[in-house]
């Protein structure tokens, strides 16, 4: 089955899941209150309908937020699903929340969507190929300085908020115009791959997060960075500022 078809595969299983969440009445339930965190009704109504999606059209395995890894036939290939991102955001109606989907094979990012659950606005990408907003293709933004850049960052559940390690990160940080915290990993990068913001980091971050970030920041000609992911699928992601030369 070639990218393109995949790819539409995983734009249907995320329109499907977000037609859902809208028309759900109690899909902001919260199930689980956890330290900065919460887990609501609509994370596993979402995920049930895109492995259920997934699983009928290809025989790729599954790492998926709520379940975990789903193994199937084919397991050099794999489905990263976050059925919510930004979960909070979505309980408490911040308009900054997503479905990401991506297919990576073993550990190199091959295609992702992430479908924006506050507008019609879906990002996608191939990698190799290109990326897109709707059906316009995107590129991420070029600068002259990283001080005249638009950063975004975040604060994960798994994130050490000792003084020494917030100090560091506001070294970086100072080097950039603006700093932006969405509260959603997948949009800041499908924000950096069409160039709102023109560098994205993030330290010790799930996979699920992050995964069809990458490979649509990928796709749309980023310069970004990812560490291997741990056993509990953490990982480090920096997208730079791509400067134009002078």
């Amino acid at each position: 089955m070639e990218n393109k078809q995949l790819l539409d595969i995983a734009k249907k299983a995320a329109l499907i899941a977000s037609n859902f969440l809208k028309k759900s009445h109690d899909s902001k339930e919260v199930l689980h209150d956890i330290i900065r965190d919460v887990k609501i009704k609509g994370d596993k109504e979402s995920e049930k309908l895109i492995i259920d999606f997934l699983t009928k059209q290809t025989f790729f395995s599954v790492i998926s937020e709520e379940s975990g890894f789903i193994p199937n036939k084919n397991e050099n290939y794999t489905w990263i699903i976050d059925p919510i991102d930004g979960t909070l955001n979505y309980s408490r109606n911040i308009p900054f929340s997503a479905i990401s989907i991506a297919l990576w094979n073993n550990k190199n990012p091959i295609l992702g969507v992430i479908k924006d659950l506050n507008s019609n606005d879906i990002y996608s990408g191939i990698v190799g190929d290109g990326a897109w907003l709707n059906n316009k293709r995107i590129k991420v933004s070029f600068k002259k300085n990283i001080s005249d850049s638009i950063i975004a960052t975040g604060f994960p559940v798994s994130s050490d908020f000792s003084r020494n390690n917030l100090n560091t990160l506001l070294d970086f940080l100072q080097k950039y115009k603006k700093v932006r915290l969405f509260g959603a990993a997948s949009l800041s990068l499908a924000y950096y791959s069409c160039g709102k913001v023109d560098s994205y980091y993030e330290k010790n971050i799930k996979l699920w997060d992050a995964a069809a970030g990458i490979a649509i920041a990928k796709s749309a000609g980023g310069d970004i960075e990812f560490t291997d992911y741990n056993k509990d699928f953490v990982l480090s992601v920096n997208a730079k500022t791509n400067l134009d030369e002078v």
